[in-house]
């Protein structure tokens, strides 16, 4: 049997607008695929491993291509993306100029739904996404990434669950504004039928202020959580984790800082080492050891991604920096799947 896991993706692709003030005004600097759980798959990708991607891309403003382009040029699988008769999503990403090496890569961007230059927004999630996981995965290790709490993007959770043996599902919370539709119950509920989630600290406070609980330990009680972790930019991370039924708290800061010219993307980066590494881990434990070997390469590849401008760099770009540390660890041959 298998042993390390095959990844997929489910959403709706969309793109982000990378939008920079010049000279006083506020210019367009670049359009790219985005969306955390495609992004996040798109590092998976480039590191090597077997991605697919699920769900469906918007037709009507002729941007499909660029949506699903850096997906598909980088050997991920985009066959089961549906065309739907509706405008690609946007994200509006606002980058101000800073050189201040100490800023918090979580507060560093300001990413929304409405266009600096329009006023306008431009995301509609649809509800026309399949709701069952494609028989090819049935019989697969598969693991699932999701980045929302839409009722499309649930029912495929369940589906994925009661279909995909030994699976599992990991959910990146992008932004505290989701909570805004759901009631605490749906939340709760959702969450704990999960294995993986991330968040930054701001959307963790939100969190645990919407559900009126005092820590994020609380939500393990009766679930499928293995680890939560709390992403904290320039100040690390950290994990809450379940060990044999105790919930233990585990928290690294970085030793490099990087100097930061964009921060999007570095979240999802982070998160995608997270998941290769648990992958790639024979007894599937989650320790201190995993903990210390994880977050060495995750921190790593979100060093590399913040000193470039956008959410997914080119390949070369990942992983000839990635190497040092790489050759550094003493799992080596694991990380590498040899």
């Amino acid at each position: 049997m298998e042993n390390n896991y095959c990844f997929l993706a489910f959403g709706e692709l969309a793109l982000d607008a990378i939008y920079e003030k010049v000279d006083d005004k506020i210019k367009l600097i670049k359009e790219n695929g985005g969306v955390s759980a495609f992004n996040t798959l798109y590092y998976l990708s480039t590191l090597g491993q077997e991605t697919y991607a699920i769900g469906g891309v918007g037709t009507e403003n002729k941007k499909t291509g660029i949506a699903i382009k850096s997906l598909k040029d980088y050997c991920t699988n985009t066959d089961y993306i549906k065309e739907i008769d509706k405008k690609v999503n946007e994200f509006f990403i606002y980058r101000p100029q800073s050189n201040n090496e100490s800023s918090d890569i979580s507060e560093e961007v300001d990413i929304g739904r409405t266009s600096p230059t329009t006023g306008k927004s431009s995301i509609e999630w649809s509800d026309k996404l399949r709701t069952s996981l494609p028989d090819e995965f049935k019989s697969r290790k598969c693991a699932l990434i999701v980045s929302n709490f839409e009722p499309v993007t649930r029912k495929f959770v369940r589906s994925f669950q009661e279909n995909c043996n030994n699976g599992i599902v990991s959910l990146d919370i992008t932004t505290e504004k989701i909570f805004e539709k759901y009631s605490c119950e749906e939340i709760i509920q959702y969450l704990k039928s999960l294995d993986f989630i991330q968040c930054n600290e701001n959307t963790a406070r939100s969190l645990c202020n919407k559900l009126g609980i005092q820590s994020l330990n609380e939500l393990f009680a009766d679930s499928s959580i293995k680890m939560f972790t709390v992403t904290k930019g320039s100040n690390g991370a950290k994990f809450y984790y379940d060990d044999n039924g105790s919930i233990k708290e585990f928290e690294r800061k970085p030793k490099i800082v990087a100097p930061m010219v964009d921060t999007t993307g570095a979240g999802d980066a982070f998160h995608a080492m997270l998941l290769m590494i648990y992958s790639k881990s024979k007894n599937k434990i989650i320790d201190e050891k995993y903990l210390n070997r994880a977050f060495n390469l995750a921190n790593a590849l979100s060093r590399v991604v913040v000193q470039k401008e956008g959410a997914r760099l080119e390949p070369y770009d990942v992983l000839f920096p990635l190497m040092d540390e790489i050759n550094d660890s003493k799992d080596k041959e694991e990380i590498l799947g040899l």
